[in-house]
């Protein structure tokens, strides 16, 4: 292939009708991070999110009109991949080649390559297969998939973090990146990763691009990004690691790094922070370095249901995880998921009542999705329990009766479940928040 000039893409989430569940204003660190290598390598490369334009379809052909570029690269999660295949086959009537990556490529390689519309995806991290190809001009190495390809296998991860481009936010216009005032201190606000990996085995999680084994950037890597973020017009930044307080030497070692410099920002671990991987010594530290917010990746108020899922954690852990944060004086962001397959309404309404009883500031709830690439997909593959592979129906806001078979019964209960005094499938993937008064309302931007 010819390398000389990228336009990497992400797609818009707008055409599966998801407004909340994956926010429309986040700057997507994948491509940003394959800009960089471009840049190392001396090429010419434009991003392109689609979800800050809503004449996505015009933009993109615009875009490539305008570049010429000899390679569209385009990253998307599951339920994406309808609009992915429409996105690049555009691009091949344009006369480019194309290639895909992310989560559904790397869960079902085959099948996006026998969609007659990439040329190739990458099968786990990126980095590497894609450094492969500017070097070489070729997808020949593992972690590339083409029809060719008898065996797909997964790419090798990059060696040494601290020895990755920095992602190139500053392609990115900052401006178009504006959350709601419930969701941040500071506009703009801009995406990093600290480390890859998690070591949690729970169900419903993909772990096939980053795996289990955790890689940290070093603490001085770490904060020299943050000074190259807020330099490229960014007022807050958001930690977009698995599990960033995995070791609490990594946690201490960036907050001591971002104080011995004097940088004066907010942030916030927005992926969440497993509740039995929390101090209140680390939670002051981090507090002290400018993170004023920390969400918890909760899931269940039922110790069966957190059990079913082998989260790994106990009600109890995450009672005192709620505390400690409060006491630290953090925002506090429980994540929770109902519709769990083998969940019982019985589990389901303690897990409402649950959420309420922490007194978070903020509760979000979705609905579980066996997404593929996952242990829980699997599972209900082999059962023959899938009702539809319309992958667009995969989101966190799909009743599950609609893509599970074994979930039917569960459907008039969902209905008549109500949190906050709303229906239950009305807050599905909004956010509730607690007002003065101790009050939950879903809320409104």
């Amino acid at each position: 292939m010819k390398t000389d000039k990228f336009l990497l893409v992400s797609p818009p989430y707008e055409t599966v009708g998801v407004t909340e569940s994956v926010s429309s204003a986040s700057v997507t660190l994948s491509i940003a991070m394959l800009a960089g290598q471009c840049r190392q390598a001396g090429r010419e490369v434009e991003l392109l999110d689609l979800n800050v334009n809503p004449h996505w379809r015009e933009a993109f052909e615009s875009a490539i009109a305008r570049m010429r570029p000899d390679i569209v690269g385009i990253t998307f999660a599951t339920p994406l991949e309808k609009v992915s295949i429409e996105l690049a086959r555009i691009a091949r009537e344009m006369g480019c080649a194309t290639i895909g990556g992310g989560p559904h490529a790397s869960a079902m390689p085959a099948e996006c390559v026998g969609r007659d519309a990439f040329d190739a995806v990458v099968m786990g991290e990126g980095e590497v297969p894609f450094q492969h190809l500017l070097d070489t001009g070729e997808v020949d190495c593992p972690g590339w998939v083409t029809s060719r390809t008898l065996i797909p296998q997964a790419s090798e991860p990059w060696p040494d973090m601290d020895t990755l481009p920095l992602a190139a936010v500053d392609l990115f216009t900052p401006d178009d990146y504006q959350y709601p005032a419930r969701a941040c201190k500071a506009n703009p606000v801009c995406l990093i990763e600290t480390s890859r990996g998690c070591y949690a085995r729970c169900t419903f999680c993909n772990k096939n691009i980053f795996g289990w084994k955790i890689r940290k950037k070093s603490a001085e890597r770490v904060v020299d990004e943050m000074e190259y973020i807020l330099n490229s017009g960014y007022r807050e930044i958001h930690i977009a690691d698995d599990l960033f307080s995995a070791h609490y030497h990594h946690v201490r070692a960036v907050c001591t790094e971002i104080k011995r410099r004097g940088l004066d920002f907010p942030w916030v671990p927005r992926s969440g922070l497993r509740v039995d991987r929390v101090k209140p010594d680390m939670l002051d530290q981090m507090r002290e370095a400018g993170c004023y917010h920390i969400p918890f990746g909760i899931e269940s108020g039922d110790q069966s249901t957190l059990d079913l899922i082998n989260k790994g954690i106990t009600i109890a852990q995450i009672e005192h995880a709620a505390k400690i944060a409060k006491d630290a004086g953090m925002q506090t962001t429980g994540y929770f998921m109902v519709g769990i397959p083998g969940e019982s309404n019985v589990a389901m309404q303690h897990t409402l009542e649950f959420a309420l009883s922490l007194e978070l500031d903020f509760v979000k709830i979705g609905i579980c999705v066996p997404l593929p690439g996952t242990p829980m997909f699997q599972m209900a593959k082999q059962q023959g329990l899938l009702k539809t592979t319309d992958w667009s129906r995969y989101t966190y806001s799909t009743p599950s009766w609609e893509i599970l078979s074994a979930e039917e019964v569960q459907e008039d209960r969902m209905r008549e479940l109500t949190v906050a005094g709303h229906s239950l499938l009305d807050v599905a993937n909004k956010t509730l928040v607690k007002d003065i008064a101790g009050e939950y309302s879903v809320a409104r931007d």
